[in-house]
C-alpha cells in the first residue's frame, strides 16, 4: 500500500519492516508501521490542516535511517508539533492501530483552554510530551493550526 501526495512531495510506502516515508529528498522508515486504514487517515488529516512536514531538521536524527514514528510539523526547519509514536501504537492482526496521539508540549495550554482532554504528560528523554486520544485528533489539529509554530517559542 503506498499514500502518495506530490503537491508535497510525500510517498509513504508500506514495507515489511515499516513505513517507508520520503519526502524532499529525505526519507526515513518508521519502523513497524502499517498504512492501516487509521493510519492513512491520520496522516490525511495533519496534512490537510497544513502539517506538511514529516520530517524536521532534528527529526529523525540525519544520522538515523529509522524512527519508531512518523512525525508532523508545518516547517522542516521547527521543532516537531504532532507524532505518531511508538507509545500510542498497537498491532493488531498485522494492522497499526493508534491509540494516543504525541503532541509537543507547548500546545499544552492552548488544548486544554479548549477542553481538549488531555489523556498523560510523560517524559521523552529531553522533553515533556503531551498525549491524546485520537477521537481529539481533529480538535486538537484546529487548535495547533491557529497558534504559532513552536520554533517561535523559547522552549
Amino acid at each position: 500500500m503506498e499514500l502518495s501526495i506530490k503537491r508535497h512531495g510525500i510517498t509513504i510506502t508500506e514495507t515489511s519492516g515499516g513505513l517507508e516515508v520520503e519526502q524532499n529528498g529525505r526519507s526515513y522508515l518508521a519502523r513497524e508501521w502499517t498504512l492501516s486504514r487509521q493510519v492513512y487517515g491520520l496522516i490525511r488529516d495533519a496534512i490537510g490542516k497544513g502539517f506538511i512536514c514529516l520530517w524536521t531538521d532534528k527529526n529523525p536524527q540525519k544520522s538515523r535511517q529509522d524512527a519508531s514514528y512518523i512525525c508532523f510539523s508545518r516547517s522542516h526547519k521547527d521543532p516537531w508539533e504532532l507524532k505518531l509514536n511508538k507509545e500510542g501504537h498497537k498491532k493488531s492482526f498485522g494492522e497499526s492501530t493508534v491509540t494516543l496521539i504525541t503532541v509537543n508540549k507547548i500546545y499544552k495550554e492552548a488544548l486544554k483552554t479548549e477542553g481538549i482532554c488531555l489523556h498523560n504528560e510523560r517524559q521523552s528523554g529531553g522533553s515533556h510530551e503531551i498525549e491524546l486520544k485520537p477521537l481529539h485528533f481533529n480538535k486538537a489539529l484546529d487548535v495547533i493550526a491557529q497558534q504559532p509554530h513552536p520554533g517561535h517559542f523559547p522552549l
